[in-house]
């Protein structure tokens, strides 16, 4: 899909893509701050970071069995990341 989409043709699409993730990232992550992102290749980068820094904050945060037990019960029940981690 990446090579497709890299084709000077799916130039709109790479732009559509990129607009619905602007849109998107700030719903699915409230209170989550997001760095302007100019193409695929930017919004890839930042989310891999992104995700990295989440599961780094996840490790630390839940280092026993039983904060990963309770942990896991309010990935069921958050409706935002801020849930998750309070």
């Amino acid at each position: 899909m990446a090579k497709w989409l890299s084709d000077p043709e799916q130039a709109g699409l790479r732009r559509a893509y990129l607009e619905w993730l602007r849109r998107r990232l700030p719903k699915w992550f409230p209170g989550e701050t997001f760095p302007e992102m100019h193409d695929l290749q930017e919004a890839y980068e930042m989310t891999t970071n992104r995700f990295e820094e989440w599961k780094e904050r996840l490790v630390s945060w839940a280092s026993s069995k039983a904060e990963l037990e309770d942990l896991a019960d309010r990935v069921l029940d958050a409706t935002s990341l801020d849930d998750l981690f309070q």
